[in-house]
């Protein structure tokens, strides 16, 4: 698969994140489809992107967790899931065989485990 590079400067530093993607996108050139040169632009910050799109999946849960109550309220709570950066639509949750795969784990402890 090819590998995409993003380079960036962070904290005065030239920061490069190699990222692997399915397709890259084409270089510009004269003849080229002013649709191409806006995917090129857009696949700049893959790595932005795929962060953006964590914390917005972290924001929703941690909101999904507050509207539980009572005894329904796990103690700890665990969400897995992948991020795929694609060049051409950016960071998307990534799909495992047919189906987008989302893990999620829920732990209730007893008041005995809750002192340890």
């Amino acid at each position: 698969m090819p590998v995409y590079e993003n380079t960036q400067i962070i904290n005065e530093q030239e920061i490069t994140i190699a990222i692997e993607v399915d397709k890259l996108p084409s270089s510009p050139g004269p003849y080229q489809d002013l649709r191409d040169i806006k995917g090129l632009e857009k696949a700049r910050d893959l790595f932005g992107d795929g962060l953006e799109l964590a914390k917005n999946c972290a924001t929703r849960v941690v909101n999904s967790i507050k509207e539980m109550g009572g005894t329904a309220k796990p103690d700890e709570f665990q969400v897995q899931f992948s991020i795929k950066l694609d060049t051409e639509v950016g960071a998307i949750i990534a799909k495992s065989s047919t189906e987008a795969q989302l893990q999620v784990t829920m732990t209730w402890k007893t008041d005995e485990e809750k002192q340890k």
